[in-house]
């Protein structure tokens, strides 16, 4: 099976084909796209997928008991991620992040939307070639869209906590590149209760009360913003795993929990809409429109 998508393991937004079988991804190879990365793509995001392989996966809810986890339906799950937020009175931020759409970081800032906050950035090397063909020094592939669409994110979270209080975080992991300092692992074990959602066991999944099972890079679907401000469209390359949900499904039915009068998001399109009338620079937007060549938010045409 070959499917256009999408590279992420840089904010360049490298065009590719993700060729699998038996649910399992075989290789990936450049895709043609003068605008962003003309013929090529690099080595890291050529090999990056195997990084994914032999990762042990979270593919149900779990709650905290003790030292270990018990395991949760969905309805039971989300209930108590609602109730954990209401009880704190206010008291919880969020935490987005530059590894998942706009549409799930903009569905965590309409819930979160008093304090946003974002884990320390993941960077590398900035390479450019002779050709023109560039490795961004940002190896998180939405950083421009969670600062586009997540609302006023704090500059000072550690300050902002303190300053409101906070005692409980719901947050959207990174992943497995993720790793966390001293400074946020003092942050978590001063919360109250810690709401991760992920799709593998990580260092913050590890310090969570509650896990919910989204999906893992290959199998998300969604749009994402490279850092010369293009959206383009993140397509699935394999099928979802045990009882894990798409991670903006997750936060529409946390958000549907918590204000009975939120919306009812039916499909993916609905949420791009919905993003759009708020934030002007992707009004208009459409998958159907990105299609498998993205469209420019600077001065767009659409």
């Amino acid at each position: 099976k070959e499917q256009p998508s999408v590279c992420q393991d840089c904010s360049v937004g490298c065009n590719v084909d993700v060729f699998s079988q038996r649910d399992q991804i075989l290789r990936l190879t450049a895709r043609e796209n003068l605008d962003v990365n003309g013929y090529f793509m690099c080595d890291i995001g050529r090999y990056g997928f195997h990084r994914y392989e032999e990762i042990e996966r979270v593919t149900q809810p779990m709650v905290r008991n003790g030292e270990s986890f018990d395991i949760l339906n969905w309805d039971k799950a989300i209930e108590k991620t609602a109730d954990l937020i209401k009880k704190s009175n206010d008291k919880t931020a969020g935490i987005v992040s530059p590894f998942h759409t706009n549409e799930s970081n903009y569905l965590m800032g309409l819930m979160m939307k008093d304090t946003l906050g974002l884990l320390p950035r993941i960077t590398g090397d900035e390479i450019t070639y002779p050709s023109g063909f560039r490795i961004s020094a940002d190896r998180s592939p939405n950083l421009r869209g969670v600062h586009d669409i997540s609302g006023k994110l704090a500059e000072d979270f550690s300050s902002k906590i303190k300053t409101k209080e906070i005692c409980g975080l719901y947050i959207l992991d990174d992943g497995i590149d993720r790793e966390l300092d001293d400074i946020w692992k003092d942050i978590l074990e001063n919360m109250d209760f810690v709401i991760v959602q992920s799709y593998t066991i990580t260092e913050l999944t590890k310090l969570a009360h509650i896990v919910l099972p989204g999906l893992a890079p290959y199998e998300r679907e969604g749009t994402i913003t490279n850092d010369q401000g293009r959206i383009q469209w993140l397509r699935p390359s394999l099928p979802i795993k045990g009882n894990s949900k798409p991670d903006w499904e997750i936060l529409m039915l946390v958000r549907n929990a918590l204000y009975k009068e939120s919306e009812q998001f039916v499909d993916l399109g609905e949420v791009i809409k919905k993003m759009g009338d708020q934030f002007p620079k992707y009004a208009g937007v459409t998958l159907f429109k990105i299609g498998t060549h993205g469209i420019s938010l600077n001065g767009k045409n659409i």
